[in-house]
């Protein structure tokens, strides 16, 4: 059974100033340039190139992979996906005002090729909207469906946040509104290291948006912090406006490929090493990490 996975690998930005003269046509012409060793019959180690991935060489357990592609730098991309959390686990009929023009600001600054969307963390987190920025450019906060809850596992709706983005090849944020408060209930099922380590290996950043003055309890601190982000008072002085540009900003070297793994997954019950190694100015560094598909 072959299984098609994506794959991230991050590393710092590889650059290929000192290529060969005959390379250069190539790549001037949009081509890329790869390469990798082998270890024929015991004797030394033979360099072979390849032009089709830039630098990158993937295997598993030392046989190629299939239809490796690669899908540029995540960091050149300047648009953000960006997921909004409302936190219903806090008085927040006493924000509504609040909510929507924290979402109306947001949607404005949005470019039209990214992705909004907006969840409730009650109980049960529900996806209220996807879409456009513009369509939430009037958004009424009676639109939503969820209902106040007196339990809210922020959790849950983080984790569905990032699943709901794991796939999408630009830049990724989840912006957090909330009155400042964590409801004692969140983070027991995910505790919240194991949370933010979630959302680090997707590459996604947290930001969070206070509706009121009031600190913020430490569990978004730590989510802020560790990923990237920033906490914005709604009505400071220069307003949230800047928070989708602070997104596109963020710096990074993560390269986004896709490719045809030739394990058997077992239905996800096997786990699939897979190794990847870098060429660059005739030196390599190699790697190892591993997934388990999704159950089928």
């Amino acid at each position: 059974m072959e299984n098609t996975r994506k794959c991230n690998y991050i590393s710092n930005k590889f650059g290929i100033d000192n290529i060969k003269k005959d390379k250069a046509a190539i790549l001037a012409a949009g081509g890329a340039l790869a390469g990798f060793g082998l270890l024929e019959s015991r004797k030394e180690l033979v360099f072979k190139e390849y032009y089709d991935t830039p630098d990158f060489f993937f295997s598993e357990n030392g046989g190629m992979v299939k239809n490796l592609k690669y899908h540029g730098m995540v960091g050149y991309n300047y648009n953000s996906d960006i997921t909004i959390v409302i936190d219903f686990g806090t008085d927040i009929d006493k924000y509504s005002v609040q909510v929507e023009e924290a979402v109306r600001q947001i949607a404005k600054n949005m470019d039209s090729a990214s992705t909004l969307t907006i969840i409730s963390s009650g109980e049960i987190p529900t996806i209220e909207y996807s879409g456009s920025g513009t369509g939430c450019e009037k958004f009424s906060f009676s639109r939503l469906n969820a209902k106040k809850s007196s339990e809210s596992f922020l959790e849950l709706s983080l984790r569905l946040a990032a699943n709901n983005m794991i796939s999408t090849s630009s830049k990724k944020g989840i912006i957090l509104l909330t009155d400042g408060n964590v409801d004692e209930n969140s983070f027991t099922k995910y505790p919240l290291a194991d949370v933010c380590s979630y959302l680090s290996n997707n590459d996604i950043n947290f930001s969070a948006v206070l509706l009121s003055d009031m600190a913020p309890d430490y569990q978004i601190d730590y989510l802020e912090s560790h990923l990237k982000g920033k906490t914005y008072y709604l009505y400071q002085s220069e307003g949230i406006s800047s928070i989708v540009s602070d997104f596109n900003s963020i710096n990074d070297g993560i390269y986004r490929f896709s490719f045809t793994s030739v394990m058997n997954a077992e239905y996800g019950r096997s786990f699939l090493p897979v190794e990847v190694e870098v060429y660059l100015h005739n030196r390599s560094g190699k790697d190892i990490s591993g997934y388990f598909a999704p159950l089928d």
